[in-house]
């Protein structure tokens, strides 16, 4: 699925390049270099479920949201920097079992920047491509007294697809979608080597953003 994502992007790319010049309008987007915009988003996490010791990981599906800015700074690309929160369960259970039990509640904020290619098309809209890092703040709340876990706070990665319309003045309504690869481990002074925890994550998200 991650190596079928990140095809798929570069070919949207790869097409948005050759036929953005062709498509483009400045008429309802003024110069796009300068200009600003903030926006709220709320989405959904689909976690992708990896090890922890002889244990497997599942984390439930989770609902996400943030806030987000962006400035384009060159012609069709523009920076975007946004925080993001989200609450998911954490579950362990044992290789092969399909019963998993809850160990806590794990909550992440996420300080993320993208680069995006994001030209005008038919007028209205503006799909984009971008790619980009994040730092994951983690904080666990446990619910099971027999398992005690300190997740490591990290640098992860992503790139994300999507499409803003215009819907009216300065507001734009988005449609977003985000795959991000972060690992993290548990941090146990007794444990000298501890293994990685996969958290990636497939997002999807909608808002509103509002460009002046």
């Amino acid at each position: 699925m991650k190596k079928r994502l990140v095809w798929v992007l570069a070919a949207g790319f790869i097409f948005f390049g050759c036929v953005g010049n062709g498509f483009a309008e400045t008429a309802d987007k003024s110069p796009a270099h300068g200009k600003l915009g903030v926006g709220l988003r709320v989405g959904y996490n689909q976690y992708a479920n990896g090890t922890l010791n002889k244990y497997e990981v599942d984390m439930d599906p989770a609902g996400c949201y943030g806030v987000n800015a962006s400035y384009f700074f060159y012609g069709d690309f523009c920076v975007e920097g946004g925080v993001e929160y989200a609450v998911t369960k954490f579950n362990l259970k044992e290789r092969g079992d399909r019963l998993a039990t809850e160990i806590g509640d794990l909550s992440q904020l996420a300080f993320l920047c993208t680069v995006r290619y994001q030209p005008v098309v038919f007028g209205s809209f503006m799909p984009y491509l971008g790619a980009g890092g994040a730092y994951y703040v983690n904080s666990f709340d446990h619910v099971n007294p027999t398992v005690e876990l300190n997740l490591k706070d990290k640098f992860g990665w992503h790139v994300s697809g999507g499409v803003e319309y215009h819907a009216e003045g300065p507001v734009w309504l988005g449609l977003d979608m985000r795959y991000t690869w972060n690992d993290t481990y548990d941090e146990d002074p007794s444990v000298p080597e501890p293994k990685t925890i996969t958290m990636d994550a497939f997002q999807v998200f909608g808002g509103v953003k509002l460009y002046f």
